[in-house]
């Protein structure tokens, strides 16, 4: 149906022009020109007046139309109609008075009269003069103080970062205008200043922005009260804070509470400056509960009112390497995504107990520690897709990863940059010495994935680009992959295992599979520890240039101790250390498979024979049992003193067969064995 125009010009009800009687009253024979005069008993009654054998009259019928047509008629005048006690009104009915238009409302009683309701059953709309009446300009937070405004005015405050718009609203609003402490939210008014009976409210959709509380962002003035306040002024809903694009500078910890606070952001141009000395910029606190498992009761509470503290979009740098950027305390879940962390202690610490850690694409850069595991009680967590890179100064043993003792489970640290410059330490670097961690019984590193990241440290490490030590008899290193990553630029070993003694800690089901090592001026894997089942396979270990060795590929110090051990389907090339050597004092190597892998060393040396490296293979210890040597290749050169040695002062069990040791002409023992006993020991097909 096509849109009906309204009709040009002044409507009338039909037969109001009609002459004499042609019209009256319907069922009378009087004539009326008012609505009131028209609707009778017989109007409502209808054609029923009627006689069954009776035509009904012309002027019935122009009275008729005539009232339905006033009806019509006076909607067109009012546009809405007056308000009268004996209509039927429903929700939602809208009236006029002289006083104005009114709306029912839901539950209303539409009898009263909506002039002297008091807005209990009808809702006034308001007239442009209300509203301009009602909304009251200001450019201070001390002005809307100044005011005794009623509830239901509005204040426009005019105050750079702090404009916005204040409605002043019915209620106790006390709590939250004490925790306002810098009125960016609530401002008490003057007839009301402790806001028990109504407040003016800032009108808010989405996040509390740091500005409304006096933060100027301007990298000089010191911004820390006012984002502390912007924090502490969240007091319903758990909401994020944000920081518009700004340096804000700060100089003591800002207190996050976890319960409240689901987090802070920017668009990627909020900068804090961390301006002082041994502290954390932020610092996030929750509550969650001793025990692991996030089915304990307590830990479902939390995940319900703690969970997801996330910070994204920030750039966190320090005025000096003392001081740290976001810490996390008993946090369910908290998350780090796209933020930026240089010049610090720590870019993020993690302490006494948290959950389910994730963070990234985040960068750190020249930080003493990048991420920062502070003995801290911590399941769950993910580094995915990070830039790391430490500290070049080398005053201190930087480390891009630092698990600094603590119960660590479940770690994924997947497709980072990882990287050091000038005197660096390890660049993951787990130390266990002892320390208490709070809810476990000792210290743990455990079901650790480190997949598909590129380690590097530019030749410019003073420990190893991955160091395990553990120096506690408790300690616990277990379930560990380190696969499918790119180990370069390395003077130390790229992995070691380092213990004080043979009586601590202990490391096991440990895999090393699939990585390629290049230019690791030592050895690519170093064991002094206790290490038992682990699984070295399918590594590469090369050079960019012929001007670059290679180092060794795999040996043991004088704290070894190795059982279980599986080393197959490794290269090398360019090697000057030697290929495996699991030779040390008083090691027992029990069970251990050297099979199918394929070393080559390098062309020259460029000095003396190697002391103290003087086999290219070498599995000799105090005690070997169930050992296996087969179907090796190893090409060696001249500065190599022999090829391959098996050897022990007590064998039980071990199979040397199928090898190839390539270089004639060298004057050196291709291999160096034990004497063969029968059913004990067997050497066949070697060459």
């Amino acid at each position: 149906m096509a849109k009906i125009n309204r009709y040009d010009g002044n409507l009338k009800a039909f037969a109001a022009d009609a002459l004499g009687t042609e019209r009256t009253i319907f069922g009378d024979t009087e004539q009326s020109n008012t609505l009131d005069g028209n609707i009778t008993s017989d109007f409502f009654r209808g054609w029923g007046i009627v006689g069954v054998n009776e035509n009904p009259k012309k002027q019935d019928f122009n009275g008729l139309a005539f009232t339905l047509g006033q009806l019509i008629s006076y909607l067109h005048q009012r546009g809405v109609p007056e308000w009268n006690t004996a209509q039927e009104y429903y929700e939602g009915s809208v009236v006029t008075t002289l006083a104005g238009i009114y709306r029912l409302k839901t539950g209303g009683v539409g009898s009263v009269d909506p002039d002297t309701d008091a807005n209990v059953n009808w809702e006034k709309a308001p007239t442009r003069s209300d509203i301009v009446d009602s909304v009251i300009r200001v450019t201070s937070v001390a002005a809307i103080e100044a005011y005794s405004a009623p509830v239901g005015y509005v204040f426009s405050l005019n105050a750079g970062g702090r404009s916005g718009v204040f409605d002043v609203i019915a209620g106790d609003f006390s709590t939250e205008l004490a925790a306002d402490s810098l009125n960016g939210v609530y401002v008490g008014l003057a007839d009301n200043p402790l806001a028990t009976t109504k407040v003016a409210k800032r009108r808010i959709s989405g996040q509390t922005n740091v500005k409304w509380f006096g933060a100027l962002g301007d990298g000089t003035t010191d911004d820390t009260i006012p984002i502390q306040a912007a924090f502490n002024a969240i007091t319903g809903a758990r909401q994020s804070v944000y920081f518009p694009p700004g340096t804000y500078r700060v100089t003591a910890t800002v207190n996050i509470d976890a319960e409240k606070v689901s987090g802070a952001n920017s668009n990627g141009g909020g900068r804090i400056k961390v301006d002082g000395t041994g502290f954390s910029a932020f610092k996030v606190t929750g509550t969650i509960a001793t025990g692991t498992g996030p089915t304990i009761p307590a830990n479902q509470t939390k995940r319900l009112t703690e969970f997801f503290v996330l910070f994204t979009g920030l750039t966190f740098y320090g005025a000096n390497y003392t001081v740290s950027g976001i810490e996390f305390e008993r946090v369910m879940e908290p998350t780090v995504h796209n933020c930026r962390f240089f010049s610090m202690l720590s870019g993020i610490k993690l302490s006494v107990r948290n959950r389910n850690f994730i963070c990234s694409s985040c960068h750190f850069w020249d930080n003493v520690y990048g991420i920062h595991w502070n003995r801290v009680n911590l399941h769950q967590q993910v580094i995915t897709g990070c830039h790391i890179q430490t500290r070049s100064d080398g005053s201190t043993p930087e480390h891009a990863l630092f698990f600094d003792g603590g119960d660590v489970h479940n770690l994924e640290v997947t497709a980072c940059d990882i990287e050091g410059f000038g005197p660096c330490g390890a660049l993951i670097k787990v130390l266990h010495n002892g320390d208490t961690v709070d809810g476990a019984s000792s210290e743990q590193w455990s079901q650790v994935s480190i997949c598909g990241c590129s380690i590097e440290a530019h030749f410019g490490n003073v420990e190893s680009l991955i160091s395990i030590e553990t120096n506690d008899t408790d300690s616990v290193v277990a379930l560990v992959q380190v696969t499918s990553n790119e180990f370069s630029g390395s003077t130390e070993p790229a992995i070691a295992f380092n213990s004080d003694s043979l009586t601590d800690g202990l490391s096991q089901a440990v895999v090393i599979n699939s990585n390629t090592f290049l230019n690791i001026d030592n050895w690519a894997i170093y064991i002094d520890a206790v290490l038992s089942t682990a699984s070295i396979v399918g590594n590469s270990i090369g050079q960019f240039t012929a001007s670059l060795k290679s180092g060794g590929f795999l040996a043991c110090g004088t704290n070894a101790l190795i059982e279980n051990l599986s080393v197959s389907s490794n290269t090398g090339s360019n090697l000057v250390l030697g290929a495996v050597r699991l030779s040390t004092r008083g090691t027992v190597a029990n069970e251990i498979n050297v099979i199918g892998n394929n070393f080559a060393f390098a062309s020259s040396y460029g000095g003396s024979n190697i002391s103290g490296y003087a086999y290219d293979i070498d599995l000799s210890g105090k005690t070997a049992l169930a050992v296996r040597l087969s179907d090796n290749t190893a090409r060696v050169r001249s500065y190599t003193e022999n090829g391959m040695r098996v050897a022990a002062s007590t064998f039980d069990k071990a199979i040397i067969s199928n090898n190839i040791v390539r270089g004639d002409g060298y004057g050196f023992a291709r291999y160096t064995t034990p004497t063969a006993v029968s059913g004990n020991i067997v050497e066949k097909d070697n060459i």
